[in-house]
């Protein structure tokens, strides 16, 4: 079966969208990945902290959604 998975781009503003799909899903299933968590170390804390690559999955509804942001 072939599947259709968006991927999602955010200003600055990924983790907030995350956890609004969180309150709206009951089932999600979350993985999130920071650039602190990736060890990039040439850029400043504030977007260190920012999402680099997000991913959830839904059964109930058969759905997966890739996210990132990129703050400038």
């Amino acid at each position: 079966m072939k599947q259709l998975v968006p991927y999602l781009n955010f200003n600055g503003q990924c983790q907030e969208a995350l956890h609004f799909y969180q309150s709206c899903f009951d089932d999600l299933e979350l993985s999130m990945q920071t650039f602190a968590d990736a060890r990039v170390d040439d850029m400043s804390q504030e977007k260190k902290d920012n999402v680099m690559h997000a991913e959830f999955k839904t059964d109930k509804f058969g759905i997966q959604w890739m996210l990132n942001v990129m703050k400038s």
